[in-house]
């Protein structure tokens, strides 16, 4: 290819001139020839990315017709919703995982012959400038892998293999953290500080736990939940707070529901998943994870039939993944331990479901426009986020069990 400059409107549809800046790099350094082509389409439905804007990019080499695919994702810039939200740090953190924290996890996993292994997308550009933080990534949809609906619970197929996935990561954790512990100090320490989800944050739990408590009918239901949420946010706290559960912590996806994995189907039968968005990974108990994924992305029957048969499932391919690279899963994260948290924190995952359910599970036309409306509501954008059907079924199916498994 040649040294020319790239026109500007040769990256027509690309938001800013430093995203046309960040392709045309990727262009050049996989060899495409000048002048190549760039396609531009929306990434994402209504509801399907809260915090970024997607984009689908299409880079084609005019002289050979080889493609490449990308997904493009750009914070917003509006300043209410950045003063609102850690948006800066979302983005950071998910550079961080994608330049940092999972390439060291794949040097790690690389060392061994593992057949089965935790794998990720591939990130070609991240910029961290203020207010421009966006990153490429490789689009896996090239490679078969699509989307769920977000508003329909996964099958025990789909569950299993997210599960599966979140216990290879975990083990990586832990075996990084084993073999090389100033490495793991200088990952978490860099990319993994305290958890925040905004300065609003409290506020908007408040006035979900009122609207949950309104919906809950069962009367002991109701009483165990209002006496669990009185402190909500000091639990909330105090479980995302490493210390309580050192030395048997992980790299956690932080974010791992529904909207945030990608399936890949072999005749119809779903055979792999990735993990995306890690915008929220953060160090803490690998249950925080499970927990969250759980509550958020099953529903009561599904627990009712699988929810023992999952949490063994984790700590059995917790297990022989460690094993298979070399360490001892009794001294990284012994069983006895495992139990002993799911025990005490897997409520973890229902003050997350109270709080982001009626948010990720609106239905499409009901979905708030968190992004252009932050200038009208500012600090009040809780307010105009009610219950609908598919979050209440699923809120008070995750209050049912977790009284019913004495979680609370």
């Amino acid at each position: 290819m040649s040294g020319d400059s790239i026109p500007t409107d040769d990256l027509q549809g690309l938001p800013s001139l430093y995203t046309k800046q960040m392709v045309d790099n990727i262009a050049r350094n996989f060899n495409f020839n000048f002048p190549f082509n760039v396609t531009v389409e929306p990434g994402s439905e209504k509801g399907g990315n809260f915090f970024g804007e997607i984009y689908k990019v299409k880079i084609t080499d005019q002289t050979n017709d080889k493609t490449m695919k990308l997904i493009l994702k750009v914070a917003p810039d509006n300043p209410t919703f950045r003063q609102n939200l850690p948006l800066r740090q979302y983005y950071c953190r998910e550079i961080d995982a994608y330049m940092l924290i999972l390439p060291e996890f794949e040097k790690c996993q690389r060392k061994f012959d593992l057949n089965d292994r935790f794998e990720f997308a591939e990130c070609f550009a991240a910029n961290n400038e203020d207010c421009k933080e966006s990153i490429i990534v490789e689009d896996l949809t090239d490679q078969g892998f699509r989307l769920c609906d977000r508003l329909v619970t996964l099958d025990f197929d789909h569950a299993v293999l997210v599960i599966k996935c979140l216990a290879r990561l975990h083990a990586t954790s832990f075996v990084v953290q084993s073999k090389d512990a100033v490495l793991f100090k200088k990952l978490t320490d860099l990319a993994l500080q305290k958890s925040d989800y905004g300065v609003n944050f409290p506020k908007f739990l408040e006035q979900n736990k009122k609207q949950v408590l309104d919906v809950i009918d069962d009367c002991d239901d109701h009483k165990r939940l209002s006496i669990f949420l009185s402190d909500a946010n000091e639990k909330l706290e105090r479980f995302l707070d490493p210390k309580h559960t050192e030395p048997y912590n992980t790299i956690c996806h932080g974010d791992c529901w529904t909207s945030n994995l990608l399936f890949k189907y072999k005749e119809k039968r779903v055979v792999d998943v990735r993990m995306i968005d890690w915008q929220v990974t953060r160090l803490a108990s690998p249950v925080t994870d499970i927990a969250y994924f759980i509550l958020t992305s099953t529903d009561e029957n599904f627990r009712s039939a699988h929810l023992h048969q999952l949490l063994d499932v984790y700590y059995a391919t917790l297990s022989s993944s460690i094993a298979n690279m070399d360490c001892d899963v009794n001294i990284c994260y012994p069983e006895h331990v495992y139990r002993d948290q799911l025990k005490n924190m897997f409520a973890f995952g229902l003050i997350m479901s109270i709080a982001v359910c009626p948010v990720l599970l609106c239905d499409k036309n009901e979905t708030p426009d968190l992004i252009d409306a932050a200038d009208t509501y500012n600090n009040k954008a809780e307010s105009k986020i009610k219950l609908s059907k598919t979050p209440t079924q699923r809120i008070k199916g995750a209050v049912k069990d977790c009284v019913k498994y004495n979680f609370i």
